[in-house]
């Protein structure tokens, strides 16, 4: 009696442990069906229009990404075209008053006396001034991206020319300083937005332009990718060509801008951002 019981006791305990062991099977998926997380890099490379052959090494830069042409310029209508035939993104770079350095301001920057009127002349101009404008994002403008009202009147004039396009004109907003409203007011009027992460060049050497690359490198694994701008100048494109295979070995993945507007890794991102902004 005892040994029966003992035999369909083993019995028993054996079937228990092979439904477990094809239930933690079954659970698991195979190894080549597991995917990992695609850290995505947008560059933006700003201030083309006054140098050709720069600009043009910029836009035959083996990546997806974004050109901003400055407006009435000698050589932008004509890199815009390039760059739209290479099918990278062109973007209106908008020139802004800046905090301090208004001896960089021309006739064709806004400034913070226009007059809403004239303020649309010129975005208007300098919109019809550059073709195949997908975005805008601001030069300088350090001091015009923090005014809630001329960033409004901007907006809203992006939401007008967009009603003629085949897709909405969107804002970037470079971030030129930590109280800008531009990203902030973008985004309350339904104008697709990002905020720029990092400058790669704000200073011209090698140390710093390569710490810059690691910020880029922490910001994409923090938030599923990162914006960064930098300009047409010999060491930015030379720090881009060596830079640009290392990040892709490491698993990054460089994509236009338009790529990621409105995914929800960016949204989740703005929400952040917007939350966490500085008061004056």
């Amino acid at each position: 009696m005892f040994s029966s019981l003992r035999y369909w006791f083993l019995i028993f305990c054996l079937t228990l442990s092979m439904f477990f062991q094809n239930q933690i099977v079954a659970e698991e998926p195979p190894a080549n069906s597991r995917t990992t997380k695609t850290l995505k890099i947008a560059i933006i490379i700003d201030d083309l229009g006054h140098k050709y052959t720069e600009g043009l090494e910029a836009i035959n830069l083996d990546i997806p990404l974004a050109v901003a042409v400055l407006p009435f310029t000698p050589h932008g209508k004509k890199l815009a075209e390039l760059a739209h035939q290479n099918k990278q993104d062109v973007m209106l770079h908008l020139p802004m008053q800046p905090s301090s350095a208004m001896h960089l301001m021309t006739e064709n920057t806004l400034s913070i006396q226009m007059m809403q009127d004239e303020f649309k002349s010129l975005v208007s101009r300098a919109l019809d001034d550059i073709p195949h404008v997908v975005g805008v994002n601001n030069h300088m403008g350090s001091l015009f991206t923090q005014l809630p009202d001329q960033m409004g009147w901007l907006m809203s004039i992006l939401q007008s020319k967009s009603k003629s396009l085949p897709k909405d004109l969107f804002f970037i907003d470079s971030f030129t300083s930590q109280f800008s409203v531009g990203y902030q007011i973008a985004d309350m009027h339904d104008v697709s937005t990002a905020r720029r992460d990092v400058f790669l060049d704000k200073e011209l050497n090698p140390k710093h332009m390569q710490a810059q690359i690691e910020t880029i490198k922490r910001t994409a694994r923090a938030n599923g990718y990162a914006i960064a701008i930098g300009h047409p100048f010999p060491e930015t494109l030379a720090l881009l060509k060596t830079s640009i295979p290392e990040l892709q070995k490491q698993g990054f993945e460089f994509v236009k801008i338009t790529e990621l507007l409105d995914s929800d890794m960016l949204r989740s991102a703005l929400d952040k951002q917007i939350s966490k902004k500085p008061k004056k």
